[in-house]
């Protein structure tokens, strides 16, 4: 945990790959930086649980963010960012999934 602990604090930016914010032990320290030290944030996931939409929420209004996730429907993506906080939807994207972020960005 110390490990992860100096891993965290020393980040320039976080990455969450279907991270829902449901370890208390990481989303601690997630939430402490979002609010107090923002860094860039992008998340791809299938949704947002409430304590990943209450860390957004509840972060810095400097926080520049990406979060993609799936749309209800399954149709496409859903892109929220610091500009687009309501999201703006992508019919036939599948950003979310990991295997389709690749695709389209690395």
């Amino acid at each position: 945990m110390t490990e992860a602990d100096r891993v965290l604090k020393s980040a320039d930016a976080f990455f969450c790959v279907g991270y829902g914010f449901n370890d208390v032990h990481v989303q601690l320290y997630l939430n402490q930086a979002l609010r107090q030290r923002p860094k860039p944030l992008v998340m791809i996931s299938w949704g947002l649980t409430e304590n990943a939409q209450a860390a957004i929420t509840q972060a810095s209004k400097d926080l520049r963010y990406c979060v993609m996730t799936r749309a209800d429907d399954g149709s496409g993506t859903v892109v929220r960012t610091h500009e687009h906080r309501d999201g703006v939807f992508i019919e036939g994207l599948d950003t979310w999934s990991f295997d389709g972020f690749a695709r389209e960005y690395l």
